[in-house]
């Protein structure tokens, strides 16, 4: 993303005639081209009765793409999005084809009407989220790690342009799962430490309650949950490459949440050390030898077999 500054380049003003969700659309709706040439002013339609005003910035789409037809009420407003294939998606887009800027909402209740001469003041907030994820990969000597990639996984695959509200309630959106993307893979760059900054359509996914440790949170992850996907290897005691994964769910914290809301910046560290280990931390998935006559496997008349990630070669079981 060429940039991602907090500006405000353009601006869509929505007025409706009440403030429950089957308000409709009152007057025409205004949009501001060049932001740095707005004087402040917009015509609304004078009304003693109470109004909702919604603002929308940075979607860089005038009247013939983001159309608002009369009759338009605010519920509909709400489930106005962009389909989402790439993080680039949820921006808007300058002229340029190069700069990106965040989409922000707001809500104004004008409890009293609108008349001529009132003046509303509005704070915008992203209708996304952002995220910061530093991996620091400590490993060294025998069973170091050697990190390959990075990748966001399960992500909304749409991105509305008013969220409601920072207080949305889990699950939402509510979508198929097949209707979740993968942003790309990020290859390592050199060093001990890389940071990805992303953003992401809102995905709350809810909470837990059994859960009180990091090393479990995977066990409880809601189907939909968007995760940080960690792609790397180590040597066995015989020289041979061992695929290694960590998956990381995200969200309020590193334990039972797994929202991400509008307008929120989440700030991640994760640290490898070692290895780990798989069978007793399930955010670890070791991809070497399953040896089913091990003591710690019971005995059993079938095996169900986790097949390889993509991109590596080889699997081997052993069944007694």
């Amino acid at each position: 993303i060429a940039s991602t500054e907090d500006v405000i380049k353009n601006l869509w003003v929505i007025q409706f005639d009440g403030t429950d969700e089957n308000s409709a659309l009152l007057g025409d709706p205004t949009y501001v081209a060049d932001f740095s040439q707005f004087s402040g002013n917009v015509n609304f339609v004078s009304t003693d009765t109470p109004c909702s005003i919604f603002l929308i910035a940075n979607t860089f789409e005038n009247g013939s793409v983001f159309t608002i037809p009369q009759g338009y009420t605010i519920s509909d407003l709400r489930t106005r999005l962009r389909s989402v294939s790439s993080q680039n998606d949820i921006m808007g887009l300058e002229s340029d084809g190069e700069t990106y800027h965040p989409i922000f909402n707001c809500e104004i209740e004008a409890s009293d009407g609108v008349h001529e001469g009132d003046h509303f003041t509005a704070q915008l907030r992203r209708n996304i989220a952002k995220v910061n994820i530093t991996l620091i990969n400590n490993t060294i000597g025998s069973g170091a790690v050697t990190i390959e990639s990075m990748q966001l996984r399960s992500i909304p695959n749409v991105s509305y342009y008013v969220a409601n509200g920072i207080d949305n309630v889990a699950p939402f959106p509510v979508i198929a799962s097949e209707n979740y993307i993968d942003y790309e893979e990020i290859p390592w760059s050199a060093g001990l430490q890389n940071t990805i900054t992303a953003y992401l359509p809102v995905n709350m996914r809810g909470t837990v309650v059994a859960n009180t440790s990091q090393s479990s949170k995977n066990r409880y992850a809601p189907q939909g949950a968007t995760n940080l996907y960690v792609k790397g290897s180590y040597k066995n005691e015989s020289g041979d490459v061992i695929p290694l994964t960590y998956t990381f769910f995200l969200g309020g914290n590193m334990t039972d949440d797994f929202n991400l809301k509008n307008n929120f910046s989440y700030n991640y560290t994760f640290t490898i050390n070692g290895k780990g280990d798989a069978d007793k931390d399930t955010r670890i998935y070791d991809w070497g030898m399953v040896d089913f006559s091990d003591a710690k496997y019971p005995l059993a008349n079938c095996y169900i077999l986790n097949p390889i990630p993509q991109g590596t070669t080889q699997r081997v079981f052993r069944i007694p």
